[in-house]
């Protein structure tokens, strides 16, 4: 069985449009790590006696750590009042840069000042006197945490980007898992063989799901790993509205379980879309077949009017909307059907399962009955 598990898996690496493809995603993921994960654009601007100091890279990093940790814990409109007086800069000082004074919040200030003043500031950079209750309301207010989550902001915001990209390559690679036999006439070599009807089909579909579900893991490894290196895994922590990736979630959430929610949906999603591929390939007469529908079928959801709340609430759990996490960014509030955002989410869980037991069979079962000719 190992055997033709690797046999499997060099005949879908072999082909140079999917090694193409591959190159050309592994170069996209560089470009995303360094435009969003890698701090090569970090600033910090700070005052200091009259002066414009900037702080840029892996020191501005730094110096958003030491900023936060003297607020870190229980976020108050106290916190949010004080962040706003004391990062503020002087008119005089705005003036002397040949910056504009009415547009103090849009300059970089400090990553807390950023993620706050466009709640608790006036665009001159003057407090407003809102309070946190005002703008969480109260149940919400009470639960929220301060905290440096910069890195895990990056995460959350890059992956979105990455996943559904993945999602296509998968296309190319796995559409002629099974089409490939069909136009090139081995299905009667392979289906005639001891065992075509049986191992065959497993290792093929083994293959498949080593790929997406494999490389889906060194993906996320990847960012994992510069986010160690650039910010450290602290931050977990801190609510996910004190960000700036998910600033007006409706329900209480954490960075850490933001995470998670983001994760379960990316790797939910690629295992449905992996499924699907898999039984487009079985009924598809050739590769180029099996790429177009697969391609459609990914795409779908692009096609549902917004204006319809409730399709468009259901088509959520839809493999490119998981991907694209349309769920935590976009979804009509209140929803309409009886189910919080997580609760939603979450049903993404039996889906995964229902396909397993379902879909994955059903492939197998698909080829190894194909009539040969």
């Amino acid at each position: 069985m190992r055997e033709l598990i690797r046999y499997e898996l060099k005949k879908l690496f072999h082909r140079p449009i999917a090694l193409t493809c591959l190159t050309a995603f592994a170069i996209f993921t560089v470009y995303i790590l360094c435009l969003w994960v890698i701090p090569f654009n970090a600033a910090v601007w700070e005052e200091n006696n009259g002066e414009l100091v900037i702080t840029k890279g892996l020191e501005a990093v730094r110096r958003n750590q030491e900023i936060t940790a003297l607020y870190q814990g229980p976020f108050t409109t106290q916190k949010a009042q004080s962040i706003i007086e004391t990062y503020s800069f002087s008119t005089d000082l705005l003036i002397k840069e040949g910056l504009n004074p009415q547009r103090q919040t849009h300059y970089p200030h400090n990553y807390l000042y950023k993620v706050l003043s466009g709640f608790f500031a006036q665009p001159d950079g003057v407090y407003d006197g809102t309070t946190i209750e005002e703008i969480y309301g109260n149940d919400l207010a009470s639960n929220l945490v301060l905290g440096y989550s910069q890195g895990w902001s990056a995460i959350l915001s890059s992956l979105p980007d990455v996943f559904p990209l993945w999602a296509c390559v998968l296309t190319i690679f796995l559409s002629p898992v099974f089409s490939d036999e069909y136009s090139k006439h081995t299905d009667a070599l392979i289906l005639t063989g001891s065992q075509g009807r049986t191992k065959c089909p497993a290792a093929k579909i083994i293959a498949a799901y080593s790929i997406s579900l494999g490389g889906s893991v060194i993906l996320l490894g990847i960012f994992l790993l510069c986010l160690f290196f650039c910010y450290g895994f602290s931050g977990l922590e801190c609510s996910a509205q004190l960000s700036p990736v998910l600033p007006l979630a409706h329900y209480p959430l954490t960075m850490g379980q933001a995470l998670l929610l983001e994760i379960m949906l990316l790797f939910s999603g690629i295992i449905v879309y992996t499924a699907l591929i898999l039984v487009i390939s079985a009924l598809s007469k050739n590769s180029f077949v099996a790429v177009i529908i697969s391609g459609a079928v990914l795409f779908l959801p692009g096609c549902i009017p917004p204006h319809n709340k409730l399709l468009y609430t259901l088509s959520s759990l839809l493999p490119m909307n998981q991907l694209k996490l349309i769920p935590l960014y976009f979804l009509p509030h209140p929803l309409p059907i009886n189910l919080s955002d997580v609760e939603l989410m979450l049903l993404s869980l039996p889906i995964v399962l229902v396909v397993i037991l379902i879909g994955t069979p059903c492939a197998r079962r698909l080829f190894s009955r194909h009539q040969v000719r």
